[in-house]
């Protein structure tokens, strides 16, 4: 794939509709598309052709992506939020990767882990808390 106009403007409604899905970084996308040293030169360079390009199709990509992800919710909610589930869960394989290749679990992974765990429980639990009283009063 080479650094066309063309493929700079997909690349970029391709990796800013990826960074409204929960696991998928943009510029991984970028990465994958052999776009991302491309587009660091062109910043660097101020190469507005290129930079406006890829700005454009991202937001181009992320006002046609965002209206079709809300459709897809409004109409099939259950199956949507299990597939973006999968896509979280699936992208826990790439920060397990990231974490043995930084020295493996060891103890201050491993806090840190559970740390982050108790952070969402704490959360999910406040908040049933301050609906609770919420219904309570309106009662």
């Amino acid at each position: 794939m080479g650094h066309s106009l063309p493929v700079l403007f997909f690349t970029g409604a391709v990796a800013l509709c990826a960074m409204i899905l929960p696991g998928i970084s943009g510029a991984y996308i970028t990465l994958l598309f052999n776009q991302y040293e491309y587009l660091l030169n062109a910043i660097h360079t101020l190469a507005l052709p290129e930079i406006i390009t890829y700005m454009t199709g991202g937001v181009i990509g992320l006002l046609l992506f965002s209206r079709t992800l809300q459709y897809l919710l409004r109409t099939h909610h259950a199956v949507m939020l299990a597939f973006l589930t999968g896509l979280m869960l699936g992208s826990t394989r790439m920060l397990m990767g990231i974490i043995t290749e930084e020295g493996g679990f060891g103890v201050s992974a491993i806090v840190f882990t559970i740390a982050g765990i108790t952070l969402i429980v704490l959360m999910e639990y406040a908040k049933r808390r301050v609906a609770g009283s919420v219904n309570s009063v309106n009662q």
